[in-house]
């Protein structure tokens, strides 16, 4: 054992058992700092010693020392739980802020990277339900959400909070925990959070940690405020009125009212000198193009155009995208497949009408033939929108 703890492998492992050595030479330093805390001791004990007299019986002794408690620590300031969105004006960015205030003028833009990922993944989950046109039901739990989306639960919690606050999405019912259902969402379309961001005031944001809502600039005014001035609350969204040099879009105008319309989906800000540009470009490329076909057009680079997300000049690029699918072999193909499909459409609804006519036919046959029953009568009166004939008897 003596030789194996000897050996050059095992000192380091028992090193601690060897005796304490002295330090000469750091000896007297310790000697100062013992020195100077026993001086120092008496003088700090003394500050808080209080002296108090002794009751009446035993008033020849000694007064009683009692040690003073020392002073208490102020209590830390509690934190505000965090909790539902309070009913606050939006806030006003400081003068002089480095984080510069600007308009949001795609749904995306008012959300923050966590919060469109988890927004995309619950909009395109493959058990949601289609509510409407622009809504969708989600029945999900917090850790399939996480994982659906994948955030970690804590960041998936604050962004699905978050996104409620910025009307994106909205929360139908609680969780079930002893069926195990988790809550219900309705989640709206980006068309839809516009026009409820719109209603609300929530159109300037900035950007620091994360996207905020802010009140508007001075000088600068809310889309539900223009409306309001002009059209008083009860205006619809469709009728809402966009800045522009141009706003009307009625029969009068020179731009299509479908191309605005898709156009106003993706920019609101979009106006009609703008939209005719585009129309007008597109016929130079083709003059016989369609209001229809300039749209479908307009909506595929649309589309891709947010899916980009890099385009710093919107118009720009569909005035210089859409114009180029109006010519070459790629337009030829594209017109014959359409006229080949509304010519497939129109046979389907031409054998449509003629199923149509002849089960009208065949129903009108049932109530003439004597033979029909009461039942069948009652079906074909029905489907033909014939009333019932009066149980009751003439004298009646």
């Amino acid at each position: 054992m003596e030789e194996i703890l000897a050996g050059p492998g095992m000192s380091g492992f028992v090193s601690i058992l060897d005796p304490r050595e002295e330090v000469p030479h750091l000896q007297a330093l310790v000697d100062d700092i013992k020195g100077s805390a026993r001086r120092k001791a008496p003088a700090t004990a003394k500050q808080n010693v209080i002296s108090l007299p002794r009751p009446a019986a035993s008033e020849t002794s000694s007064p009683v020392e009692v040690a003073e408690p020392p002073p208490k620590a102020p209590a830390p300031m509690a934190e505000r739980a965090p909790g539902p969105k309070r009913d606050t004006p939006l806030p006003v960015p400081p003068e002089g802020s480095r984080f510069r205030v600007r308009r949001a003028v795609l749904a995306q833009d008012g959300h923050s990277s966590g919060e469109e990922v988890l927004y995309q993944s619950l909009w395109n989950y493959r058990y949601a339900r289609q509510e409407s046109k622009e809504t969708r039901l989600v029945t999900i739990g917090w850790k399939a959400m996480s994982k659906l989306a994948r955030l970690t639960p804590r960041n998936t919690r604050r962004n699905c909070e978050t996104l409620i606050e910025k009307l994106a999405i909205e929360q139908l019912s609680e969780e079930n925990s002893r069926e195990s259902i988790g809550r219900t969402y309705r989640l709206f379309s980006y068309k839809a959070i516009l026009e409820r961001r719109r209603a609300a005031g929530m159109e300037w944001v900035t950007r620091s940690r994360g996207v905020v809502f802010v009140a508007p600039p001075a000088g600068k005014e809310t889309q539900a405020s223009l409306v309001k001035k002009e059209a008083g609350p009860e205006t619809v969204p469709d009728t809402e009125r966009e800045p522009g040099p141009k706003r009307d879009t009625g029969s009068g105008s020179s731009s299509s009212g479908l191309i605005v319309r898709t156009l106003r989906e993706y920019l609101p800000d979009v106006d009609d000198a703008s939209v005719a540009v585009l129309v007008e470009a597109c016929r130079l490329k083709a003059a016989d193009a369609t209001e229809e076909e300039i749209n479908y057009f307009v909506r595929i680079k649309a589309d891709l155009m947010h899916r980009m997300g890099t385009v710093k000049s919107p118009m720009g690029f569909l005035r210089a995208a859409v114009p180029r699918c109006f010519e070459g072999e790629s337009f030829r193909q594209f017109r014959e497949a359409e006229t080949r499909r509304r010519e497939v459409a129109q046979m389907r609804e031409a054998a449509q009408e003629r199923d149509l006519r002849r089960f009208q036919d065949e129903q009108r046959a049932v109530l003439e033939n004597p033979q029909s029953t009461e039942e069948e009568r009652r079906f074909a009166r029905n489907y033909l929108g014939i009333p019932e004939p009066s149980s009751k008897g003439p004298g009646v």
